[in-house]
């Protein structure tokens, strides 16, 4: 019944591709072999969804299995057994002797029927070079992305190297312009220095000459003067110097009499002004009083 069993599951799940999810979706972390454990239910559920005749004697077996109280010669065997299952797995321990799976080998000779080594050796090979062809172009990529920024980051260094190359060289012609424009400043400077100082020396030179000349026209002067009019020069420059003296007075003097005569000419004339000012206010006054009069004699008559 044991073989029977087997066997049909073993068939049962190579021929149910979905069995395998199944036994893979229910997990139970209590116990690997629990009554509701996964296992249990990937072995018993092909079992019970043919609708064949080994069906009732599978179904006892599994319940057997399940129920606590097991009677019969075996039954400490099994609770034994379910005891010893049950408990918590320890990874401690190591397999000496580990005995042959027989599905393992039956799924491995059935794989090795229908190809699927080879088919899988050739997609493994399919899907590495794939893998390879997209790792290259990935690569290849990101070398191209990587070339377009240096490239980038070169071309933006090389604009700034220019730009402040171009500004430095600004700078030192700036800086030369100045230095040449006070080099100039300082040679004008220094050159109209000369020419002042050699006019200077040519002017002074030319007033020496001049006096030179006014003195010698003085003394023939001043000789012709004594020889017409017997006077000396000393004489004659007392008398001019007399004569200059008397003009300079007899100017201060007009001068003081002209302003004597502008203040005395406008104290008149502020004096006028008021008087006459005075004398305007004095007949409106007089006037007013005649007017009141006749106001007051106008009143008498029209009473009386």
């Amino acid at each position: 019944m044991g073989d029977s069993l087997v066997d049909k599951f073993i068939a049962d799940v190579l021929r149910d591709p979905n069995a395998w999810k199944r036994a893979v979706a229910c997990v139970d972390s209590r116990s690997r072999y629990s009554e509701k454990s996964g296992a249990i239910r990937s072995v018993a559920g092909p079992l019970f969804r043919r609708g064949t005749n080994e069906n009732v004697s599978s179904l006892k077996f599994l319940d057997m299995l399940r129920r606590d109280d097991v009677e019969g010669v075996n039954a400490r065997a099994v609770t034994v057994a379910r005891t010893d299952v049950r408990q918590q797995w320890d990874n401690s321990k190591t397999i000496i002797d580990e005995q042959q799976d027989l599905l393992k080998q039956l799924l491995v000779r059935k794989l090795n029927r229908h190809g699927f080594f080879v088919s899988y050796q050739s997609s493994k090979a399919k899907l590495l070079e794939k893998h390879a062809r997209e790792m290259s172009s990935r690569q290849q990529r990101y070398a191209d992305i990587v070339v377009t920024r240096n490239i980038k980051v070169n071309s933006r260094q090389r604009e700034h190297v220019i730009v402040k190359e171009r500004n430095e060289r600004q700078f030192v012609l700036e800086q030369e312009r100045k230095a040449r424009r006070t080099i100039l400043r300082r040679f004008a400077k220094q050159s109209t220095v000369v020419v002042e100082n050699e006019e200077f020396v040519e002017r002074r030179e030319i007033f020496r000459e001049l006096l030179e000349v006014y003195c010698a026209i003085k003394a023939i002067m001043d000789e012709e003067m004594y020889l017409l009019t017997g006077i000396r020069p000393e004489d004659q420059h007392a008398f001019f110097a007399i004569q200059q003296m008397e003009a300079k007075e007899r100017h201060e003097i007009i001068a003081r009499f002209e302003s004597q005569r502008r203040e005395m000419f406008l104290q008149l004339q502020k004096r006028l002004k008021n008087t006459i000012q005075n004398e305007i206010k004095r007949i409106i006054r007089r006037e007013q009083q005649i007017q009141e009069l006749h106001r007051q004699c106008g009143y008498l008559k029209i009473k009386n």
